[in-house]
């Protein structure tokens, strides 16, 4: 198996994630648009989502609101990554399209380049396939044209990677050596000895700087006892570290900072990832009123009983359950989507105020606000699940658990998606209910993709626990990815201290609940609200320890 692309934009997360169960001569045709759009994509620009989803698969979903925008730079990678994931599921020749195939190897040799470099272009554009070649290995390759083409656009690029030469140790050791002595007889900060040594020793100024900051790191004392502002990598490794549970008191070591610092940067890094959030939403009738937030997310339904998002969904029991479920209670309905909305207005009204130092008490309160949202969203989709099993039976003319195993992940997982686009856009106000909406969006969906009855294949047969779905609501919303606990930590909740587990679980809402802020939790457990954000991060820690048992 290939390693897992990592893609930056959920939007294509999740459309990797549904391409991949199209059938094979779909994902062919998709992978080709996808190598077509690549070489359209201008990194400076920002691109509509639907307008992208549009020219890979052909289907331009509907939207209650403006579709997000994909910026230029972020898309090109992920574009590629998307592309090399699906040709891994296919048997791609050498001389595919009479196309001639060049192992990664060779195309480092002919660069002058490293394996790394290539990695690097790859973000850049360089398009790869997954290649079966003549000894029966499938191996990364690229194509001949995809290469020339690279080439020509980034001709100087690739000039001065090819002219790049390491710094020898030696020449480390003397540099190293030189800045100490220019930082005791000059008092000169890093940043101006490594100017002066980059052209003593005519290196890259960012080179030297590099060698001088990754030796203080280690040497004790350092060279230079200060440190210069934290970089947008630094800041990226601060929020996911703190966002594992590591403490800030080790980032502070780690990065020469005072706590203040780092908490501060944490702060700040999750304000911008809500600000660069789209929050559309309906306003129904009963939001404006005056005691809209005390009614509306107060009714039980949005408290209790909510989707629990499994990691892991049994296909067979699922379609089951569809076959007998009634339609469900209109009033249960509105009271979830007029909160999923709600939620969303208030989140939104929230971000726009939020200032360059917001604090942790506002940004716990929206982040609640989204996770909420999200299980509200999950229980709504369940709702909406039996109309759309319906619906793909219909056009199937049997039932779809006698589907083969691939075609009911593969149907189940677009089922997923249409349900989800109908929460977004479901009106209650018009007289929208989920089952019919949901209903009319599956069959849509269904003659886009051009399913059709298939009347000549055997029945196959399925038991309960036979066909699962992983993950099936881990990308229903861009803030999850930060928001919720790590999906392959969950499986370890009940090997955790007790109180641990419990608060993870309320803050998290694990457990069928709506999930609690951190001054919420402080009060039910008389702590404060310092204390209570620890005791999440020690949890967390807890089960990284667990996972790796």
């Amino acid at each position: 198996m290939p390693r897992v692309a990592r893609f930056r934009i959920t939007a294509i997360d999740e459309l990797c994630r549904e391409l991949l169960r199209a059938p094979v001569h779909v994902r062919r045709r998709q992978m080709d648009a996808a190598e077509q759009l690549v070489t359209q994509v201008k990194p400076s620009r920002t691109y509509p989502e639907d307008f992208v989803r549009y020219r890979i698969t052909g289907y331009r979903p509907e939207s209650a609101g403006p579709a997000a925008m994909l910026v230029g730079e972020a898309l090109v990678g992920d574009l590629v990554a998307l592309v090399q994931q699906l040709s891994h599921t296919l048997d791609l020749p050498p001389n595919h399209d009479d196309r001639s195939a060049i192992a990664l190897a060779e195309v480092a040799s002919r660069l002058g380049v490293s394996s790394k470099s290539l990695q690097r272009y790859r973000h850049q554009g360089l398009v790869c396939h997954y290649v079966t070649f003549t000894d029966g290995v499938k191996r990364l390759a690229c194509f001949e044209d995809v290469l020339q083409r690279f080439v020509q656009h980034h001709r100087k690029q690739l000039a001065d990677a090819a002219g790049f030469t390491r710094v020898d140790k030696s020449i480390e050791r003397q540099i190293i050596s030189e800045a100490a002595a220019l930082r005791a007889s000059r008092n000169l900060s890093l940043n101006a000895v490594a100017k002066e040594l980059a052209k003593a020793h005519d290196r890259a100024h960012e080179t030297v700087r590099s060698i001088l900051r990754r030796h203080d790191r280690r040497a004790r004392p350092p060279i230079f006892a200060e440190r210069g502002p934290l970089t947008q990598r630094d800041i990226r490794l601060v929020f996911r570290a703190i966002h594992w549970g590591v403490s800030p008191a080790v980032l502070s070591r780690r990065f020469a900072k005072t706590p203040a610092t780092v908490h501060r940067v944490f702060n700040h890094r999750r304000g911008a990832l809500l600000r660069s959030l789209d929050l559309p939403y309906i306003t129904l009738p009963t939001m404006d009123r005056e005691d809209a937030e005390a009614v509306i997310l107060s009714a039980p339904a949005v408290n209790t009983g909510l989707s629990a998002m499994p990691m892991q969904l049994d296909a067979v029991s699922l379609i089951e359950a569809a076959h007998q479920a009634s339609p469900p209670q209109e009033n249960l309905e509105q009271s979830l989507i007029a909160a999923y909305n709600l939620l969303k207005r208030r989140a939104g009204r929230v971000i726009e105020t939020l200032g360059d130092d917001p604090s942790a008490t506002v940004l716990d309160g929206v982040e609640t606000d989204l996770r909420w949202a999200t299980l509200l969203k999950a229980t709504l989709i369940e709702l909406g699940m039996p109309a759309a099993i319906a619906a793909i039976e219909q056009t199937l003319h049997r039932s779809l658990v006698q589907q083969p195993s691939q075609e009911i992940r593969m149907l189940l997982g677009l089922a997923i998606l249409v349900a989800a686009e109908t929460v977004q856009r479901i009106d209650p106000a018009r007289g929208q209910r989920m089952d019919h909406t949901c209903g009319y969006a599956m069959d849509r969906a269904l003659a886009v993709r051009g399913v059709r009855p298939v009347t000549t294949r055997a029945a196959s047969r399925h038991t309960p626990g036979s066909v699962t779905l992983n993950d099936p609501f881990s990308s229903l919303d861009p803030w999850q990815s930060w928001l919720d606990l790590r999906p392959d930590l969950r499986p370890y909740i009940e090997k955790i201290d007790v109180r641990l587990r419990t608060l993870v679980q309320l803050h998290f809402g694990l457990d069928g609940r709506r999930p609690l802020a951190v001054t919420d939790l402080a009060e039910q457990f008389q702590m404060t609200s310092t204390a209570v954000v620890r005791a999440i991060r020690k949890a967390q820690r807890q089960l990284r320890a667990a996972a790796r048992q």
